[in-house]
C-alpha cells in the first residue's frame, strides 16, 4: 500500500484544482519559505482527521479555505482527496484504489458556520470510519508516522513524565488506567465501610462489657421473679377455691328469689285481664264517636282546605296580573315615544322629499324649455343649410344610442355592486370558516397526539413499573441497612463524646492543678516543652500507667513523689536546680537516671508478697529504663486487698490497701476519708484525648456520610413512590382518558369534514361571483369606452354643426346646450337624493309598522290580564261565601258529640284505675328483678374473678401440684420477701439479657462482614497490583524494543555515538519519567537537556526512528525534520530514510539540498504573483539554496 495521488481544490494557498502524483520510495517536497510546501502535509493531515485544527496550523476549519490571494476573492469551500494503492488490501476495502475525501464548506444559513463531510470512494462516510480503516493500515493523524514541524523540539522540551507517556500510548496500556481507577475507587469505598464497621464494633464491644454486669443482675432478678411467680400462682390457686365457694352461695339465693318472682307474675296476669276489659269499653265508645262524626267532619275539613287553597291561588293570580299590567304599560309608553320619534323623522323626510320632487318638476320643465329652444335653433339652422340638418339627424341618433348604452351601464353598475357585496359576504364567511377549521384541526391533532402519547406512555409505564418496583425494594433494603448503621454510629458517637468530655475535664483539672503547683515542677516541665533544658523526661506520674483497679493504692503509695522529675543525669538535675534558684521559683525533686541506686526489697516484704496482690512497683507499667527511679518512689511497698489483711502483716513492711489506707513499716497507720487526687498516673490526657478526638472525628464523618446517603436514599424512595403511584394511577385512568380522547378526535374529525364541505361550497360561490365580477368589469370597460366613443363622435357632430351654422345661431346653440347640461346634472343629483330618501322613508315606515304591531300585542296582553283579574275577583267572592257556610256547619257538629264524650271519659277513668293496680304489681316484680339482677351481677363478678384467677394461673404457666399448699400467710410472706429482695437489687435492666445476646449476634455478624470486606479489599489491592504488573509488562516490552532501536539508530546517525533510554524509577515506572542519555562521538555522556540544539534534534530523530521501527507503517510524512541539522547530519538522516524507504513510502518536506539528493522523487512548490501555490514535478537542484540555520551555535557538526 502507498499514497498514489493528492487532489486539492481551494485548500489553503492552492487556490484552484490541483493533482500531485506520488510514487513508492522516498519523495522529497521542497520550495522557498512561504511557498506552501507544508500545506501539502497539512492537506494529508486534514484528510486523516487530527483532533484539533491547530495540528494543521489553522484556528478553525474554515481557515483552510483559500482566502482569494491578493484579489481577496475567496472560495466558499475546499476539498482534499488522498488516493491510496490498495492492491495488498491493507485498507479493508474491496478495491485496488481507495479514495479518501474530506470537504469543508461555509454554511449559507449560519453566520460563521460550516459543513464538513467525509467520503470513501465518493461514498458519504464519517471520521470514525476513516479512523477504523486507517487503523488497519497502521496510519494515524496522531501517530509517529506523521512528524510535523515542531515535533522534534517538542520531544526535547517535554518533561520526562510526558516522554514516558509516549511509550504508554505506544504500548496501549493507558486503557488499564480506567480499570485501576475503578478498582482504587472501590477499594476506597471498601476501606470506608471497614472503618465504619470498626467504629461500630468498638462501640458494641464496650456495650457488651457494660451489659455483662447488668446481665448478672438480670439473672438474679429472674431467679427471684420465678420464686415470686410460683408463690403468686399458689396464692391465685387459693383465691380460686375461695371464689368457687362464694359462687355456690350466690346461686342458691338467686333460685329462691326467682320463685317469688313467678308468683308475682301470675298476679300480674290477672290484673292485666281486667285492664283489657276496661280498654275494650273505652275503644267501643271512641269507635261510636268516630262512626257518628268522623267521616262527615273529615270530608268537611278536606273541602274547607281545598277552598282555602283556591282562595290563595286567586289572590296570587291577581297580584301577578297586576305586576304584568304595570310592565305592559311601561313598554307601551316606551313604544309610544319611539313611534313619535319615527313619525317625526318620517314627516321631516316627507317635507324634504316634497321639496326635492318640486325642484325635479321645475328642472324637468326647464330642460323641456331648453330642448324646445334647441329644437327651434336647430330648425333655424337646418333651414339655413341642408348639411346642418343632416348632422342634426346624426346627433339625434347618437343621443339615442348613448342613452341606450348608459342604461346598460347603469344596469351593469348595479349588478356589479350586488356582486361585490356578495363576494365580500362570501369572503367573510370563508374567513370565519377557515378560522373555525384551524381551530378544529388544532383540537383534532391535539387529540390524536395525546392518544399516541397515551398509548406510548402506557407501554413504557408497563415496562418501567416492574423496574421501578425493583428499584424501590432495593432502596428500601439499603435504607434499612443504613438506618441500622446510623443507629450504631449514633451510639458510638454518644460513647466517644462522653469519653472525650471526661478526658477534657481531666485535662482542664490537670491544667488548673499545674497552675497551682509550687510552680517549680510547672517551670521545669515548661522548660522541657520549650526545649530550653535538654534531658528532662517528665514527672513520675506522666511516665507510668496503672490499671484503674489499683490506681488508688498506687497513688497513695507514691504520695508526693509522683511529682518527682526524672532526668538524664545529675548535670541536667543541677542545671534545673540552678534554673529554679536563679529565678527563685521554688524546689523540686529530681531523679537522675545515671545516679539512681538499684533497689532491692527486704526479706519480709518478699515473704509477704506471696500472700498479697504484689509489689506496688510491679503493678505500674513503665519503661524499664526508669525502674531504679520508680523504686525510689515506691520502694518495696506491697499492695493488699483490705485493711484487715494489712493489719495481719504490719510491722517491718510498708503496706497499702486498694481503698487507700497506708501502713508504714514503722507501724504508723494513715487512713480515713480520702480526698480525690487530681494527679493521676499515665501520660497527659492530651495524647489520649487526641486519640479519642480522632476517633470521634472519624465516627462523625462516617455518621455524616451515612446520614447524607440515607437522606439521598429516602428522597429517591419518595420519588419512586410518587412515580409508582403516578404510574399506577395513570394506568387506571388510561382507558377513560383514551375513550374521551377518541370521542373528541371523532367529533372534531366530523367538524373538520363539515367545515371542508362548507369551505368548498363558499369558495365555489366566491369563484362564480369573482367570474361574474370580472365579466361585469370587462362589460363596464367595454360600454364605457363605447359611450365615450359615441359622446366623442356626437361632440364632433355638434362641432360640425357649429362650424356649419351661422355664428349667431351657433353661439345661442352653445349657450342652450351648456344650460341644458347644467340642468341635467342637477336633475340627476336630485333624483339620486330622492331615491335615497325613498329608501330611508321605506325603512321608517317598516319600523312604524313594527311599533304598531308591538302596540297591538301589548294591548292584547293588557286586555287579557285585566280579564284574568276580573275572573279571579269573581271567583274570590264565591269562595269566601262557601268557606263561611262550611265553617258554620263545622260548629254545629260539635254539640252531638258531647254526650258520647262524657261516656268515654268515665270509661277512661276505669282504665286508668286498672293500670294503677297493674303498675303496683309490676313494681314488685321489678324490685325482685333488680335484686336478682344485683345477685346475677355479683355472680358474674365472682365468675369473672374466677376467670381472672384462671387466666392469671394460665399466664403464669406455673403448675401447682395438688396436695397441701402453704397457708395464705406463708405465701404472702414469701411474696413479700421476694419483692423486697428484688427491690434491694435496685433498677434492673431486664433487656440486658436480650441486648447482650443481640449485641453478641450483631458483633458476630459485623465481624463476618468485616472479614468479608477485608477479603474484598485484599482482592482489589491484588487486582490493582495485577493491572499495574500488566502495565509494567507492556511498558517493559515496548521500552526494551525501542531502547534497542534507539541505541542502534543513534549510533548510526552519529557515527559511533552512544545513546540509552533510562527509566527514572524502574520499580515504580509510572510515578517517574523517561530520560534520554546521549554520548556523542568523542564526548562524554550527557542528558538530553545538556546537549546543543543540533545534538538534541539528532537524538530526538533517533527516538522517532526507533519508535517507527517498533510500530512500522506503510506511509511516513516528515515535515522539515532536518531544519536544525548541519549538512553532514542532514545527509545521514536522509540516507537512513532512503534505506528505510525500501519497506515503506516516505514523504519528506525539506529545504536541504543534501536531503533532496537522496530522494527518489522530487516535487517543487512555488508561489505565483497572485499568491497561489503551484507544483513543479521536476526540480533543478542547482536552483535550491540550503537553508542556513538561524542559530549556528546549536548545529551539530561532523
Amino acid at each position: 500500500m502507498f499514497l498514489k495521488e493528492i487532489q486539492m481544490e481551494n485548500f489553503k494557498s492552492f487556490g484552484r484544482k490541483i493533482s500531485i502524483p506520488f510514487l513508492q520510495g522516498y519523495t522529497s517536497i521542497t520550495g522557498p519559505n512561504g511557498s506552501g510546501k507544508s500545506n501539502i502535509a497539512d492537506a494529508i493531515l486534514f484528510v486523516l482527521g487530527p483532533k484539533s485544527a491547530k495540528a494543521i496550523r489553522a484556528g478553525k476549519l474554515t481557515d483552510l479555505i483559500w482566502n482569494g490571494g491578493k484579489d481577496k476573492n475567496g472560495a466558499n469551500e475546499c476539498q482534499v482527496s488522498l488516493i491510496f494503492d490498495n492492491s495488498d488490501r491493507q485498507i479493508p476495502v474491496e478495491a485496488d484504489e481507495v479514495k479518501l475525501t474530506r470537504y469543508v464548506g461555509l454554511s449559507p444559513s449560519v453566520d460563521g458556520g460550516y459543513n464538513s463531510y467525509f467520503y470513501i470512494n465518493d461514498r458519504k462516510s464519517s471520521l470514525s470510519e476513516f479512523d477504523s480503516l486507517l487503523a488497519h493500515a497502521r496510519i494515524s493523524a496522531e501517530g509517529y508516522n506523521l512528524v510535523q514541524q515542531g515535533d522534534i523540539q517538542r520531544i526535547v522540551s517535554m518533561s520526562s513524565v510526558e516522554r514516558r507517556r509516549i511509550l504508554d500510548n505506544i504500548a496501549g496500556i493507558t486503557k488499564f488506567d480506567d480499570d485501576i481507577g475503578q478498582a482504587e475507587g472501590k477499594r476506597k469505598e471498601t476501606e470506608d465501610n471497614l472503618e465504619r464497621i470498626r467504629i461500630i464494633l468498638d462501640e458494641i464491644d464496650k456495650q457488651i462489657k457494660q451489659l455483662e454486669a447488668d446481665r448478672d443482675g438480670a439473672l438474679k432478678y429472674r431467679d427471684l421473679n420465678e420464686k415470686l411467680t410460683t408463690a403468686k400462682a399458689q396464692l391465685a390457686y387459693k383465691n380460686r377455691e375461695l371464689i368457687e365457694r362464694q359462687i355456690v352461695g350466690t346461686r342458691e339465693q338467686i333460685a329462691k328469689h326467682e320463685g317469688d318472682k313467678a308468683k308475682l307474675e301470675a298476679q300480674k296476669e290477672e290484673l292485666r285481664g281486667r285492664l283489657d276489659a276496661a280498654v275494650a269499653r273505652l275503644n267501643e265508645l271512641e269507635q261510636e264517636m268516630a262512626d257518628r262524626g268522623g267521616d262527615e267532619a273529615k270530608q268537611l275539613k278536606e273541602k274547607l282546605d281545598g277552598l282555602r287553597i283556591e282562595r290563595a291561588r286567586a289572590t296570587d293570580g291577581i297580584e301577578t296580573s297586576k305586576e304584568t299590567l304595570k310592565q305592559i304599560r311601561a313598554d307601551a309608553a316606551e313604544a309610544t315615544k319611539e313611534k313619535a320619534k319615527v313619525q317625526k323623522e318620517t314627516d321631516a323626510l316627507a317635507r324634504e322629499r316634497a321639496n326635492v320632487d318640486k325642484r325635479v318638476g321645475e328642472l324637468d320643465e326647464q330642460i323641456k324649455g331648453a330642448d324646445k329652444d334647441l329644437h327651434e335653433v336647430d330648425e333655424v339652422a337646418s333651414k339655413s343649410d341642408a348639411k346642418v340638418l343632416s348632422i342634426q339627424k346624426q346627433i339625434i341618433a347618437l343621443n339615442n344610442e348613448i342613452d341606450q348604452v348608459e342604461e346598460k351601464l347603469k344596469g351593469l353598475v348595479l349588478e356589479g355592486d350586488r356582486t361585490k357585496e356578495a363576494m365580500a359576504r362570501v369572503e367573510s364567511e370563508i374567513g370565519l370558516l377557515e378560522e373555525s377549521r384551524k381551530q378544529y384541526a388544532v383540537e383534532h391533532d391535539d387529540a390524536e397526539w395525546q392518544l399516541k402519547e397515551l398509548n406510548s406512555s402506557t407501554k413504557e409505564s408497563g415496562k418501567s413499573l416492574q423496574k421501578l418496583q425493583e428499584d424501590f425494594h432495593s432502596r428500601r433494603m439499603e435504607e434499612g441497612r443504613l438506618a441500622k448503621e446510623q443507629a450504631d454510629l449514633q451510639t458510638a458517637l454518644l460513647s466517644l463524646t462522653r469519653q472525650y468530655a471526661q478526658l477534657k475535664a481531666e485535662a482542664d483539672v490537670a491544667e488548673n492543678m499545674k497552675r497551682g503547683y509550687g510552680s517549680a515542677v510547672s517551670a521545669i516541665l515548661e522548660c522541657r516543652e520549650t526545649g530550653s533544658i535538654k534531658g528532662i523526661h517528665g514527672t513520675v506520674a506522666q511516665l507510668a500507667h496503672v490499671d484503674s483497679q489499683y490506681e488508688t493504692a498506687i497513688v497513695t503509695a507514691a504520695g508526693a513523689r509522683m511529682q518527682a522529675i526524672i532526668v538524664d543525669d545529675d548535670s541536667v538535675a543541677a542545671q534545673c536546680i540552678d534554673y529554679l534558684k536563679k529565678r527563685k521559683i521554688g524546689r523540686a525533686t529530681f531523679l537522675p537516671l545515671t545516679k539512681m541506686l538499684v533497689g532491692k526489697p527486704r526479706g519480709k516484704a518478699i515473704l509477704v508478697a506471696k500472700e498479697c496482690l504484689g509489689f506496688a512497683i510491679d503493678l505500674c507499667h513503665f519503661d524499664e529504663k526508669y525502674r531504679d527511679a520508680f523504686f525510689y518512689v515506691f520502694g518495696d511497698t506491697l499492695v493488699v486487698q483490705t485493711l484487715d489483711e494489712a493489719r495481719k502483716w504490719m510491722g517491718g513492711v510498708r503496706l497499702v490497701t486498694t481503698e487507700g489506707e497506708l501502713i508504714e513499716s514503722s507501724g504508723a497507720m494513715v487512713g480515713g476519708e480520702m480526698e480525690k487526687s487530681t494527679v493521676r498516673f499515665g501520660p497527659s490526657s492530651a495524647g489520649e484525648m487526641e486519640k479519642i478526638a480522632e476517633k470521634l472525628r472519624e465516627a462523625q464523618a462516617q455518621a455524616e456520610n451515612v446520614a447524607n446517603r440515607l437522606d439521598e436514599i429516602r428522597k429517591e424512595i419518595l420519588a419512586l413512590e410518587e412515580t409508582i403511584k403516578d404510574t399506577g394511577g395513570r394506568s387506571g385512568a388510561v382507558e377513560v382518558k383514551a375513550s374521551t380522547l377518541e370521542a373528541k378526535r371523532k367529533e372534531f374529525a366530523a367538524k373538520l369534514a363539515a367545515a371542508d364541505k362548507d369551505l368548498a361550497d363558499r369558495k365555489g360561490r366566491f369563484e362564480d361571483a369573482r367570474k361574474t365580477a370580472t365579466r361585469i368589469e370587462e362589460d363596464l370597460e367595454k360600454f364605457t369606452k363605447a359611450v365615450e366613443a359615441l359622446k366623442s363622435k356626437r361632440d364632433e357632430r355638434k362641432k360640425a354643426v357649429m362650424e356649419a351654422t351661422p355664428q349667431q345661431i351657433s353661439s345661442k346653440m352653445k349657450e342652450l346646450m351648456s344650460r341644458r347640461a347644467t340642468l341635467a346634472e342637477e336633475l340627476s343629483g336630485l333624483r339620486s337624493k330622492g331615491e335615497a330618501m325613498a329608501t330611508q322613508t321605506a325603512f321608517l315606515e317598516e319600523r312604524r309598522g313594527e311599533l304598531d304591531a308591538r302596540f297591538g300585542t301589548l294591548e292584547e296582553q293588557r286586555k287579557d290580564h285585566e280579564k284574568r283579574i276580573e275572573t279571579f275577583q269573581e271567583s274570590l267572592g264565591r269562595l269566601e261565601t262557601e268557606i263561611r257556610g262550611l265553617e258554620k256547619t263545622e260548629a254545629q257538629l260539635g254539640k252531638k258529640m258531647k254526650d258520647l264524650q262524657d261516656a268515654r271519659d268515665a270509661a277512661y277513668k276505669d282504665k286508668t284505675d286498672r293500670e294503677a293496680d297493674l303498675d303496683k304489681a309490676t313494681h314488685k316484680i321489678e324490685t325482685k328483678e333488680d335484686f336478682l339482677l344485683k345477685m346475677q351481677t355479683e355472680l358474674k363478678v365472682q365468675e369473672e374473678q374466677l376467670a381472672e384467677a384462671e387466666r392469671v394461673m394460665t399466664e403464669m404457666a406455673v403448675e401447682v401440684k395438688e396436695g397441701r399448699l402453704p397457708s395464705l400467710e406463708e405465701l404472702k410472706s414469701t411474696i413479700g420477701e421476694c419483692e423486697a429482695a428484688i427491690t434491694a437489687l435496685g433498677p434492673i435492666n431486664l433487656r440486658a439479657l436480650e441486648d447482650y445476646d443481640a449485641q453478641q449476634a450483631r458483633a458476630v455478624e459485623l465481624k463476618d462482614e468485616f472479614k468479608r470486606l477485608e477479603g474484598q479489599r485484599e482482592e482489589l489491592i491484588h487486582l490493582v497490583e495485577q493491572l499495574t504488573d500488566r502495565k509494567k509488562e507492556g511498558l517493559a516490552k515496548v521500552f526494551t524494543a525501542i531502547s534497542e532501536n534507539f541505541k542502534r539508530v543513534y549510533a548510526e546517525l552519529s557515527e559511533g555515538g552512544e545513546a540509552d533510554l533510562v527509566l527514572e524509577d524502574p520499580e515504580k515506572p509510572f510515578e517517574a519519567g523517561l530520560i534520554l542519555k546521549v554520548k556523542p562521538a568523542h564526548k562524554k555522556v550527557l542528558r538530553l537537556e545538556a546537549l546543543s540544539g543540533g545534538e538534541k534534534s539528532l537524538a530526538s530523530m533517533a527516538l522517532i526512528f526507533a519508535i517507527q521501527e517498533y510500530d512500522p507503517s506503510p506511509f511516513y510524512l516528515l515535515d522539515e525534520i532536518d531544519q536544525n541539522l548541519d549538512a553532514v547530519n542532514a545527509e545521514k538522516v536522509a540516507r537512513m530514510i532512503r534505506r528505510n524507504s525500501n519497506a515503506a513510502q516516505f514523504v519528506q518536506i525539506s529545504l536541504r539540498k543534501v536531503s533532496l539528493k537522496e530522494a527518489d522523487h522530487l516535487i517543487g512548490v512555488t508561489m505565483t504573483p497572485e499568491s497561489v501555490s503551484e507544483v513543479i514535478m521536476r526540480v533543478n537542484l542547482a536552483d535550491i539554496e540550503d537553508e542556513k540555520p538561524e542559530k549556528p551555535s546549536e548545529v551539530l557538526t561532523a
